[in-house]
């Protein structure tokens, strides 16, 4: 056993210095400056604590650095869990909407100085690349920024120079639009009529091709033209620091000042501003007991829509059966709040964000307040402690008194038929707040939220990180608020989650709680051998396949072909079309030999291993990596059955949408065994075995197909392209017949 874990911890040291020499040999500059500074942090480190060991002894150094470590540790597991309360995650945020807003403006605006440009007849106006509609957008650009920026003010926003210049230049555009006026000719008169109600019925009258004839029948009033070129101006102004802000700096200085500073458009601050002017929200600070002030915004929900909606939600009632429970399953939320004699100012929904947003990107990303809006809901805004204008730091308790707090800030408005959806961490405030508040809360909506926070942190970086976690005191568990919950229950998930594995999604956590609970006589529970067994099964084969369908060549990891032993160092066959020349005995035979040579190595290394320890050497996975020639010469013949056996498992049996090759590839035998475990809990409780995908053509005919579309795929892996190779050198005239044939 010791001499396995040492030669383990060889071969793991020979890889990271082989990585080390790879990434020297590559950026050498990199690895001299990356050393240097290290070495200069660490020399600080060491200056530090022989300074601290002189003030405070030996003792006292030791339980400062503890503290350090502590506090250091703290702070990366709030970077990793709550990368939002940081605010370099804040202006990176900023910085994409920055790029992409300017991006818009940019275009609109230009198309509005173009427009001006050909009526006041700079440019002609064919080939100018004006039009109406996009002149008229950008009047909007203009009106929407001018508006922005009142309600930034209003709401004692502090704005830099630049954002206080642009908002000179678009307060100048907007007056004169607002007061612009132009003669449009209707039959035989000319009629004065407002600029920007113009450019509405142009656009809709007019198309791009007919901008010359648009532009001789209106020319400009004497008054409103003479301050034609000072609004291009402004517009050519406007344009320039759109166009800067979507450049990347060329200084490092430069990046980091732009990057820190609050950005011209697309800060929190305008989507704030927007949210609230597209929605009429309104905006509240939620003071939690402890203090600290949340930054909340309520969008309420149209009157005239939550009536109509009411209506039928009424009529679907009528229609409905007469069995109450099966309506209140329908329409739940709506269902109760009608019928309550506490009901107060209607539904609302209670938003909690994942761990990286912001409640002001809902502004560009509203599909869910969309969404509930149109069901008569309206909708709960807020950022967690540390997130945006929000007070305090964010930890898991935190977030669940938020989430509390504004569950009281509800109520003490007459809010009582309350719904709380929660997205990712959103789901430790949105369980928290449905257990302990069932007096209000009536649906809870768990979104691709994880169980425990310790499970996540172990299928996504390792059992290390979960005693990190545990170390730095940050714990939750939205399994045991979700299960005591008293409420409706909706439940949306991700068998593919790129953030949330499936071992530690709730929905898991669940179906294993319910497996548990289920009298024995209707649940399937396997016992931990017969896991074992499966999982070791799995792997096995999954890396025999693996074995068998890497190239020779260019693999490093295993002897190269030249240094193969004698008997492994077969002629090539000639590779011809028709019917093969070699007779099946010869074949046979062959494979015989083949299979005798696999046979007799792993033999050797039995009675090897009988003479070092008694024990006979079993054929694992590791064996088949240290036999590589012997494994592919004896299954060159079978490994294509078992092959098309394992994808046809593996892609046809699914449990909730999750396929048994997802859930079991890529695992160690330990993981494979949980991950088998849940994969039998989830089937029970959510249901699923049949095929995701229509069933697969015969394994010859699939073959043929593949060979035939290789052309068209953009990249290529090895084993696909060496599994083309093979089916080409075995290709006959009759196979491809039968194939069109059928």
């Amino acid at each position: 056993m010791l001499l396995e874990r040492a030669l383990a911890i060889f071969q793991s040291l020979k890889l990271i210095c082989r990585k080390l020499g790879s990434c020297i040999y590559g950026s050498p500059v990199a690895f001299v400056l990356t050393l240097a500074v290290a070495l200069l942090l660490l020399s600080a480190v060491l200056a530090f604590n022989i300074a601290v060991a002189k003030l405070l002894t030996v003792p006292g150094a030791i339980i400062l650095n503890m503290g350090l470590s502590w506090l250091t540790l703290r702070l990366a597991i709030r970077v990793l869990v709550f990368p939002g309360s940081i605010i370099c995650w804040k202006r990176n945020t900023e910085a994409t909407y920055r790029i992409e807003i300017s991006k818009q403006f940019t275009h609109h605006l230009e198309q509005f100085r173009l427009l001006l440009q050909v009526l006041v007849g700079r440019l002609p106006a064919s080939g100018s690349g004006a039009t109406a509609e996009g002149a008229l957008l950008g009047c909007m650009v203009v009106a929407g920024l001018e508006r922005n920026f009142e309600a930034q003010q209003d709401d004692q926003v502090r704005f830099t120079k630049e954002q206080t210049r642009v908002r000179e230049l678009i307060t100048g555009v907007d007056a004169w639009v607002n007061g612009a006026k132009i003669h449009e000719r209707r039959g035989q008169a000319a009629v004065l009529v407002g600029f920007f109600e113009w450019l509405q019925h142009m656009s809709q009258m007019y198309r791009p091709s007919q901008l010359a004839g648009m532009v001789a029948d209106s020319p400009f009033a004497p008054e409103t033209k003479a301050q034609v070129p000072q609004v291009i101006e402004s517009l050519e102004e406007l344009i320039a620091i759109m166009s800067d802000l979507q450049k990347q700096p060329d200084s490092v200085c430069a990046t980091a000042k732009r990057f820190f500073r609050v950005p011209t458009v697309g800060s929190l601050h305008q989507l704030r501003a927007e949210l609230a002017a597209r929605y009429k929200a309104h905006h509240h600070w939620v003071t939690t007991p402890s203090g600290r002030k949340i930054d909340a915004m309520l969008i309420p929900c149209d009157a005239e829509e939550g009536a109509s909606l009411s209506s039928a939600v009424s009529g679907f009632e009528e229609r409905a059966p007469s069995d109450a429970s099966s309506t209140k399953e329908d329409v739940p939320l709506k269902e109760i709040g009608s019928d309550s004699p506490r009901a107060g100012m209607g539904p609302v929904v209670v938003w909690c964000n994942p761990n990286a947003a912001y409640y002001e990107t809902m502004a560009y990303e509203s599909h869910w307040v969309d969404f509930y809006l149109s069901q008569g809901c309206s909708v709960f805004l807020f950022n967690y402690s540390g997130f945006g204008r929000s007070q305090g730091r964010p930890t898991p308790s935190a977030v669940a008194a938020d989430g509390d707090a504004v569950i009281d800030f509800l109520r003490r408005r007459g809010y009582t038929n309350v719904a709380v959806h929660g997205r990712s961490i959103g789901g430790i405030a949105a369980c928290s707040l449905a257990r302990a508040n069932p007096d209000i809360v009536r649906v809870l909506v768990a979104d691709r939220t994880f169980s425990t926070l310790a499970k996540a942190a172990t299928y996504t970086f390792g059992a290390w990180a979960a005693h990190a976690l545990n170390l730095g005191a940050t714990i939750a568990d939205n399994c045991q608020n979700y299960l005591q919950a008293r409420c409706y229950k909706v439940m949306i998930c991700d068998p593919k989650d790129c953030t949330i594995p499936d071992l530690a999604a709730l929905r898991t956590e669940v179906a294993e709680h319910a497996v548990e609970a289920a009298p024995a006589s209707e649940r399937l529970i396997l016992e931990p051998e017969k896991l074992q067994g499966v999982a070791e099964a799995w792997v096995f084969l999954e890396t025999l396949v693996a074995v068998c369908d890497r190239r020779a060549d260019g693999e490093r990891d295993f002897q190269p072909f030249s240094e193969a032993p004698p008997e492994a160092k077969r002629p090539a066959r000639q590779v011809v079309m028709g019917k093969p020349q070699v007779a099946e005995a010869d074949a046979r035979q062959e494979a015989g030999e083949d299979l005798e040579r696999l046979v007799g190595s792993r033999a050797t290394s039995s009675r090897d291993g009988a003479a070092r320890g008694g024990k006979r050497a079993a054929l694992t996975s590791e064996w088949l990596e240290e036999h590589v020639f012997e494994v592919r010469s004896a299954m060159a013949t079978s490994v294509d059955a078992i092959r098309i056996a394992l994808d046809v498992i593996g892609t046809q049996w699914n449990s909730s949408g999750l396929t048994l090759d997802d859930a079991l590839s890529g695992r160690g035998v330990e993981e494979c065994c949980t991950a088998l475990r849940c994969f039998l809990a989830n089937l029970q409780v959510w249901g699923s075995l049949g095929a995701l995908r229509e069933p697969f053509p015969a394994a010859v005919d699939r073959e043929i197909e593949m060979m035939l579309k290789k052309g068209t795929t953009v990249t290529e892996s090895r084993e696909l392209t060496g599994r083309l190779t093979r089916l080409a050198a075995s290709m006959t005239p009759e196979r491809l017949a039968s194939y069109h044939r059928h």
